[in-house]
C-alpha cells in the first residue's frame, strides 16, 4: 500500500484478516515465504497488525522486539565513546 492508499483509508483483505484476528494464520499458511524474504511485505503486514488486530500476535511483539534490540545496538555502539569515558 502506497501513501495514497493509506491517505483514502483503504482497506485490503489483509486489514480485514487481521481485523479479525486472522492474518497472522493466513500469512503462517500461505505467504511463509514472502514474509521471509521480501522485507518491505513484512513491514506493511507488520503495520496492519499492529493498527487492526484486535488480539495481541506473537509474530508483531518478535518483530518489534528485533527492531528494538537492532536499535539498542546501535545506540550503544554511537555512545561507546562516553561508556569509556564519563567525563567526554
Amino acid at each position: 500500500m502506497d501513501t495514497n492508499d493509506e491517505q483514502l483509508n483503504l482497506k485490503t483483505v489483509y486489514d480485514e484478516l487481521a481485523s479479525l484476528g486472522l492474518l497472522d494464520g493466513y500469512l503462517k499458511a500461505h505467504m511463509s515465504e514472502k514474509m521471509s524474504t521480501d522485507q518491505p511485505f513484512k513491514d506493511r503486514m507488520m503495520r496492519i497488525f499492529f493498527q487492526r488486530s484486535p488480539l495481541p500476535v506473537e509474530s508483531l511483539e518478535l518483530f518489534l522486539l528485533e527492531r528494538m534490540i537492532e536499535h539498542m545496538g546501535y545506540f550503544l555502539e554511537y555512545t561507546k565513546p562516553w561508556q569509556k569515558d564519563p567525563k567526554h
